[in-house]
């Protein structure tokens, strides 16, 4: 499911999307029962981890009036960790989620305080933290060492489902605090598809296809083969759906009024939205990309997240030597 702001109302299901969507919820509905918990969420940047969080807020999340409240909230809360975060950013963004500012110089323990009061007096169950790998870069203010344990004494607290969402470097956090690693449950990965493995294939198919007939919906028509766009929208996206809907949003941006669409159209888009790779060939060039360039695209998303890749075929051994990715 990816909602692009420009599809209005549109929600396309896609098997990776899908299959992230049952594990999160699975996960969540057993920390509950549990008192409480820590989820994380993981996958490089325009795989739909937002829209997932979005998505679960709005079909999970109910009103609650907790023990000492008069008004009714949604029992689901989401925030995002600023970059650079200290010690005091991480209780102010989630105080924040929960529709709460803060005074300048409030310490650490009000803030805490006020943070686990506020969730119990609300009823609040499940808060989804973005950007928490902000925590794990090296310009943030604090240790990795006090994060992971401001989350963990947070849960212990309130009994709160913490679903900590963000890059794949936040693995290596969560990793390094044995006490936290063993709270948490097993990390739920939203990662891109890969085009020579053929489930993945039809999983990136699957969803780009229904995207072009909105396309189409909106008043255009495609001057171009639909097979030959779908693959060089996936060589443009590295196979992250989310990202093929914000190239194709960008089409409907500059071209509101043409109605026929066509290749020189497309790579106007991408002259226009996509940075420049020197290991990758330009996608919407006249000559189609390679299966080879395909794999390519992937692995270098795969490579700049930090995780690994399966070679499946003689492409991807290609492709991971041309990069000189491991």
């Amino acid at each position: 499911m990816t909602t692009a702001s420009s599809f209005r109302g549109l929600q396309i299901e896609h098997a990776r999307f899908h299959t992230a969507t049952t594990e999160l919820r699975e996960r969540i509905e057993l920390a509950r029962a549990a008192g409480g918990g820590i989820i994380p969420l993981l996958g490089p940047t325009r795989c739909g981890k937002t829209d997932l969080i979005t998505h679960l807020c709005g079909t999970l999340g109910v009103q609650v009036r907790g023990p000492n409240s008069m008004i009714q909230t949604c029992s689901f809360a989401s925030g995002i960790v600023p970059p650079k975060p200290n010690d005091q950013d991480l209780y102010r963004a989630m105080l924040a989620a929960l529709g709460y500012g803060y005074h300048k110089h409030e310490k650490i323990v009000g803030l805490r305080e006020r943070l686990i009061t506020k969730i119990s007096d609300e009823g609040r169950e499940v808060l989804f933290l973005d950007e928490c790998s902000h925590c794990a870069e090296p310009g943030a203010n604090l240790s990795a060492r006090a994060a992971t344990d401001h989350f963990k004494s947070l849960v212990d607290a309130s009994g709160i489902v913490l679903v900590l969402a963000g890059l794949p470097k936040l693995q290596k956090l969560l990793d390094g605090n044995e006490q936290l690693r063993d709270r948490a449950m097993r990390t739920v990965e939203l990662n891109p598809y890969q085009w020579s493995v053929d489930s993945d294939r039809e999983g990136f198919l699957g969803a780009i296809f229904p995207l072009m007939e909105a396309f189409c919906d909106a008043g255009h028509s495609l001057e171009i083969d639909e097979v030959d766009l779908a693959r060089r929208l996936y060589g443009a996206s590295g196979g992250r759906v989310g990202r093929a809907v914000e190239f194709l949003n960008h089409g409907l941006t500059m071209y509101g009024d043409k109605r026929e669409i066509g290749l020189e159209d497309f790579a106007r888009i991408a002259k226009a939205t996509l940075q420049i790779q020197a290991n990758l060939p330009d996608m919407f060039a006249e000559t189609p990309p390679t299966d080879g360039e395909l794999e390519r695209s992937y692995v270098t998303v795969m490579q700049e997240a930090g995780l690994p890749v399966r070679p499946v075929r003689i492409e991807t051994y290609g492709a991971l030597r041309s990069i000189g990715a491991s």
